[in-house]
């Protein structure tokens, strides 16, 4: 049980509702300069999606 509460207490969750538009296509040249905050969530954006192809799903 112990374990179970450490591994729910260290997850964390990030919600993007109000960093990506749905249906908006984008280039780099619209984007301008990231905040920190905005830095990470594309890293952790970028990381997913190369994560998700190297598994082929």
């Amino acid at each position: 049980m112990k374990l179970l509460s450490i591994a729910i207490s260290s997850y964390n969750a990030a919600a993007y509702l109000h960093y990506c538009v749905e249906s908006l296509v984008i280039g780099w040249d619209q984007v301008g300069n990231f905040s920190k905050g905005q830095y990470i969530m594309m890293h952790s954006l970028i990381y997913r999606t190369d994560l998700l192809r190297a598994s082929q799903f």
